[in-house]
């Protein structure tokens, strides 16, 4: 309550995150809807786990479409429903709002196509998580739609909701017309999608982000900056070091958010740094600075090979041993 209280009277606060052990109930709620419509600095509020619900959802939908500051808005594991993401949706465009996260919060088919429909013709909203939110083929076919008319949207992911063939299909086609969209996460979590259509979005995101070189003499040239989405949010865990978090928000700012790279810059190395990865196991968000890794892939023929060495191996050391224990013990 002293956060929310705070909220309401501070004139440089810029950043909320309340903890999970404070419930919102409807007071609180509204408390925090009263503060929010009060406030003229906040940039990013962070909600999870406070079992916000759909009327703590709609409560808060109102104090966010009155802070015009807010950039980031994370309302993650709240058991909002379709009816707090209808609420969302109807305000998302009177704000200025650039990442919204929604992950685990049963948003369902209906809260996914209202959501949809308002991005249509949004031009702030850069980063977009419907992680675990069951909202199937029909959530995923309005996204599709939504794609071929948004050209702002750059980070949207859909794992675990359970989208079937016809969704996967829906947004194959919608990525031949939408260019801007670089990173699409679709697995894992949707099994039944069908691996073709995995394998061409991830292929696509891919192609996007790591553009091929203009010319054969560059080809292997790591120094050029990858096409990697400029907006990356803040809200990284707080475990993470301000230096590591620092770095690859640097390093992110510094790549171009679409077409081909720079030329002019290609010479300039940057920083090895993947982007912010983000999924939701067991509908937890988990955030992590995710380095390349270096480890060396063993096939399963080299693998099997190898067993066949250890064993013959074993079976010379032991009849060694039997020969020796004969001819001088026995």
């Amino acid at each position: 309550m002293e956060t929310i209280d705070e909220l309401r009277t501070s004139k440089d606060l810029h950043y909320v995150y309340l903890d999970p052990a404070l419930q919102l109930n409807r007071v609180r709620a509204q408390k925090l809807a009263e503060a929010l419509q009060m406030n003229d600095s906040l940039v990013e509020l962070k909600l999870v786990g406070n079992q916000l619900g759909a009327e703590g959802a709609e409560l808060v939908a109102s104090g966010i479409e009155a802070c015009h500051t807010l950039k980031n808005v994370c309302i993650a594991a709240n058991e909002i429903g379709e009816v707090g993401g209808e609420a969302l949706a109807r305000v998302l465009n009177n704000t200025s709002i650039s990442s919204l996260r929604l992950g685990d919060n049963a948003l369902a088919g209906g809260g996914a196509a209202a959501l949809s429909q308002a991005l249509h013709t949004n031009k702030s909203l850069t980063y977009l998580d419907l992680n675990d939110n069951g909202i199937g083929s029909d959530g995923a076919c309005a996204i599709a739609a939504m794609l071929k008319f948004n050209t702002t949207l750059v980070n949207l992911f859909l794992a675990w909701n359970g989208i079937e063939e016809d969704g996967g299909d829906a947004l194959v086609e919608a990525l031949e017309t939408n260019t801007t969209l670089m990173m699409c996460t679709v697995s894992p979590g949707n099994p039944f999608m069908g691996n073709q259509a995995i394998r061409h979005i991830n292929e696509t995101m891919r192609s996007r982000r790591e553009p091929a070189c203009s010319s054969p003499a560059a080809l292997c040239d790591k120094s050029a900056p990858s096409d990697a989405p400029s907006d990356v949010p803040s809200d990284v865990p707080s475990d993470v070091p301000s230096d590591v978090a620092t770095q690859a928000s640097a390093a992110a700012s510094s790549a171009v958010s679409a077409g081909a790279p720079d030329p002019a810059a290609a010479t300039d190395p940057v920083p090895d740094t993947q982007p912010i990865v983000e999924e939701y196991v067991r509908g937890r968000a988990v955030q992590a600075l995710a380095p390349k890794s270096t480890a060396t892939r063993v096939s399963p023929r080299d693998f099997q090979l190898l067993v066949k060495k250890t064993w013959f191996l074993a079976l010379v050391l032991a009849m060694v041993t039997r020969i020796i224990y004969l001819r001088f013990f026995d």
